[in-house]
């Protein structure tokens, strides 16, 4: 195999997984992390929200404290903010006032 097709087929590989790693649901996954397990259990018993689909997420890490920030959108068309500080605390879940803005 030339070198330039295995060059190829290495970033069409990579490309494929980044986009199906940011447009699979969470629960499709085959290992979610401990803190979707987490937000989808909270928002199961908190809000009767079985969630469709997470967008907007940023995880960041200062001083090796991870946070969460999500934006959560439930099966029923309802959408939710979801922030977490630490891996100690519960998620704040703020409901947005539609799908398209206000969050």
């Amino acid at each position: 195999m030339p070198a330039s097709h295995a060059v190829r087929s290495r970033f069409f590989c990579l490309t494929a997984a980044f986009v199906l790693a940011f447009q699979t649901p969470i629960g499709v996954a085959a290992e979610n992390s401990s803190w979707e397990v987490n937000l989808r259990d909270q928002m199961g018993y908190d809000y009767d929200c079985e969630i469709d689909h997470l967008s907007e997420v940023e995880l960041r890490l200062v001083e090796g404290v991870q946070s969460v920030l999500a934006k959560v959108h439930c099966k029923d068309s309802r959408v939710y903010k979801a922030t977490r500080l630490t891996d100690y605390d519960d998620f704040i879940v703020a409901p947005c006032e539609s799908a398209e803005g206000g969050c």
